[in-house]
């Protein structure tokens, strides 16, 4: 299977995004985040694995950011759980790590 190439790269390694200092711009980079995912979840799908290396700048120097969210090795449906803990350590929610 041929996967598309974002030539954005991730959002963890763009600059000017690590101190961002255009709160519009932000804010519309969340606002897209946000609507991807509630895609996901509108369509009964739980990522398990949403870190910044996993969303994506679809190119690389637009007037408009379009974002990606790649990576859904890890995802399953919201009517199957398996009950499995999944995702990247760093970026669990402790309430996933302890029982």
């Amino acid at each position: 299977m041929l996967l598309p190439w974002y030539e954005g790269g991730e959002i963890k390694s763009r600059k000017g995004l690590k101190q961002p200092r255009d709160e519009k711009k932000a804010a519309q980079l969340i606002f897209q985040i946000l609507l991807a995912v509630n895609y996901l979840h509108s369509n009964g799908i739980i990522h398990r694995d949403l870190k910044p290396e996993n969303i994506v700048f679809e190119f690389l120097n637009a007037d408009v950011d379009y974002i990606k969210i790649i990576d859904l090795g890890l995802a399953v449906k919201q009517d199957c759980p398996d009950g499995t803990v999944a995702g990247t350590l760093l970026y669990m929610a402790p309430e996933m790590l302890y029982d």
